[in-house]
């Protein structure tokens, strides 16, 4: 299939649908079901094929490809997440993510969006901040997502430890882990603030534990590190 488009259009998806329909891998679509979790059919295509036609689709208007979401199959999700990723202003970036975020139902397409923050720092971090107030639980996985981007900015790590304080009485389970990873990450290059923000801060038992968990099952975690936060885990 042509992918290289000066304009797509509501007529283009049919034969889109076709195209990816025809690379589906039935023997892997239930397993891949499971891991994914998602209401949306599923074709178990493998993600490098998906970076692939993502990559020819950018070649042309992509940002038109874009104005078509939703789409009607996960894997349509994901290259909509890698062209979201091709944006390199944040402003314009915003507003796909923005429209994007309405129908995510799983980690996956949150995880593979990347963020064009190089530039944009005030807006970005801004725009996670209203991100993680939203009701929409992936619409907060997002948020989290971007702080990742500062997760070498000392300047930065108070202002977004307030803010996963606001999360303490989180409930979704992909929120949870996704401060929990974010703070697993921060313990490399921030450990002694983070192990005081364990010690001290507002966060949930779940948080606090799955990040000792995550941290101890790290291979850049140093095992003395390990031990320590060991003695940090809540509810023993």
């Amino acid at each position: 299939m042509q992918l290289q488009k000066e304009q797509w259009t509501q007529k283009d998806l049919s034969g889109f649908y076709a195209f990816l329909k025809s690379l589906k891998n039935p023997t892997k679509i239930p397993r891949t079901q499971r891991i994914i979790n998602t209401e949306l059919p599923i074709l178990a295509i493998p993600s490098p094929k998906l970076k692939e036609i993502a990559k020819e689709i950018a070649k042309g208007n992509f940002l038109s490809f874009l104005e078509l979401m939703p789409h009607e199959v996960f894997e349509a999700t994901m290259i909509d997440a890698y062209l979201i990723g091709k944006i390199k202003n944040f402003n314009i970036q915003k507003q796909y993510i923005e429209k994007f975020a309405l129908f995510i139902d799983n980690r996956a397409v949150v995880d593979s969006l990347k963020f064009a923050v190089k530039g944009y720092e005030k807006a970005s971090f801004s725009y996670a901040q209203k991100l993680i107030r939203s009701e929409f639980p992936f619409k907060r996985r997002i948020g989290i997502r971007i702080f990742f981007s500062f997760v070498k900015d000392e300047n930065s790590l108070e202002k977004i430890f307030e803010v996963l304080q606001t999360l303490r009485n989180e409930e979704h389970y992909y929120v949870n882990m996704a401060s929990a990873w974010f703070l697993c990450e921060c313990l490399i290059f921030h450990t002694q603030k983070v192990l005081e923000f364990l010690q001290t801060g507002e966060l949930n038992d779940f948080v606090v534990n799955k990040t000792i968990s995550k941290a101890r099952d790290s291979f850049r975690i140093p095992d003395d590190l390990k031990e320590k936060l060991g003695a940090l885990k809540r509810g023993k």
